[in-house]
């Protein structure tokens, strides 16, 4: 009794924390994906309007093509990855609370739950790769501060909107402040 009741507890924690990692989601407008685990399309390393659209970059309008052309071929794959993700969270609650269900079942969920993170990583990790290979390597080097500029004011204090004429408004995420002075 004890060993299934060990069981159940690591199993709801895993299901717990990966329909957490969900609900954290990119929301509805334009502009995030986040990072590597919420799957998101989103700008891919960081490269949203503000960067994009900055004169220090210096991004041509090929780059930018492209650029949108990988965030919009990323989008679909994401959607369905997005449904497939809370199917299989939904059926390994659903086993968790089985009482027929069998120990090995509800492992082989998890590891199939796993297996899809992983995959998903993967395909992020993928179009990551293909952003950096549209940038050059000077272009690289400037992203982290160009990107904190358009994040605005720390210090503390609430985030700003983009400084100057910067398309992207709103306080932005917090793993974007990887650019520290």
């Amino acid at each position: 009794m004890k060993k299934q009741w060990m069981t159940l507890v690591v199993v709801m924690a895993v299901a717990g924390l990966a329909g957490n990692a969900d609900a954290r989601g990119r929301g509805k407008g334009p502009g995030m994906g986040h990072e590597m685990g919420r799957m998101g399309p989103g700008m891919l390393l960081g490269l949203g309007p503000c960067v994009v659209e900055s004169p220090e970059l210096g991004v041509s309008d090929d780059q930018k093509a492209a650029l949108k052309k990988l965030r919009e071929d990323g989008r679909e794959p994401v959607e369905q990855a997005k449904v497939e993700k809370r199917k299989l969270a939904k059926e390994l609650r659903d086993l968790v609370m089985d009482p027929k269900a069998t120990d090995r079942q509800i492992r082989a969920k998890a590891a199939e739950m796993r297996d899809r993170a992983a995959a998903m990583h993967d395909a992020r990790l993928d179009r990551l790769l293909q952003a950096r290979q549209v940038l050059t390597a000077e272009q690289l080097l400037k992203v982290p501060a160009i990107r904190k500029e358009c994040r605005g004011p720390r210090d503390g204090g609430p985030r700003g909107d983009c400084p100057g004429d910067c398309p992207r408004k709103g306080p932005g995420p917090r793993w974007m402040d990887d650019a520290e002075e």
